[in-house]
């Protein structure tokens, strides 16, 4: 639930990473919270809903993980990377509790830049 509602456009929040604080790819971030959830212990083989909704919606139905089907269905190989790098950074986090890789600024974001995420949990 985190990863979904800050992977979303919010009103007076933006996320930044790194020392150069980048603007986060929010669809690359959410896709990388999934990933951080399969490390965490979420069924993420064959069963996972996202693998079964592409399968029948797209006919993308070779991807054996989240991971494959993400890497190799869901995103540009730039997305790609940044999945990798927010994915190992959000790990990090979760693990010690530093967050200090990602800037949390009170800022409207960019005009045009609205996206909203929500689980396909029940």
């Amino acid at each position: 639930m985190a990863g979904n509602i800050l992977s979303s456009t919010l009103g007076n929040l933006v996320i930044r990473t790194g020392d150069q604080e980048r603007p986060i790819d929010q669809r690359a971030f959410y896709n990388a919270w999934n990933l951080a959830a399969c490390d965490a212990g979420l069924d993420c083989g064959p069963a996972n809903p996202m693998l079964l909704q592409g399968c029948a919606n797209n006919g993308n139905c070779d991807a054996q993980s989240m991971r494959d089907y993400l890497f190799f269905y869901g995103n540009s190989p730039q997305q790609s990377q940044l999945i990798t790098e927010y994915q190992s950074q959000l790990g990090r986090a979760m693990q010690t509790g530093d967050w200090s890789y990602f800037s949390f600024l009170r800022a409207r974001p960019p005009s045009g830049s609205t996206f909203f995420f929500r689980g396909s949990g029940p």
